[in-house]
């Protein structure tokens, strides 16, 4: 029989589905309406956030990872948004304005396959 890796076990038991009474006592905790899905890792998040809330500093960078908010993700989101032009109404652009926008998003990538040649 094959040994279980740590991490096939840790997914097995958090999978594990919790019985009514604690799904029940997890929900009410939250505020959350009634359900009976809940699982292992639902109360273990749950746990996170409860120490996230009495001020636990590694609770709360856990549950900012898990949720992927970390200052560099952030920074990464922002840089990309700060990149992002407005697109113009297409419907407004000639045939020729159309052709020239389109050969411009290419070219950068055509340039750098043929070692700024502009050739394939």
């Amino acid at each position: 029989m094959k040994k279980r890796s740590w991490r096939e076990s840790a997914e097995l038991l958090l999978a594990g589905k919790l019985g009514k009474e604690q799904a029940a006592e997890l929900l009410e905790q939250f505020g959350l309406p009634k359900r009976t899905d809940l699982t292992q890792q639902d109360q273990v998040l749950a746990a996170m956030i409860k120490k996230a809330q009495d001020g636990g500093k590694d609770a709360a960078a856990f549950l900012r990872e898990t949720v992927g908010q970390t200052p560099s993700q952030l920074a990464k989101e922002q840089e990309k948004a700060d990149k992002t032009l407005d697109a113009p109404d297409l419907k407004t652009l000639t045939d020729q304005e159309l052709r020239r926008m389109a050969a411009a998003a290419e070219m950068p990538e055509t340039a750098e396959e043929s070692g700024g040649h502009g050739q394939k």
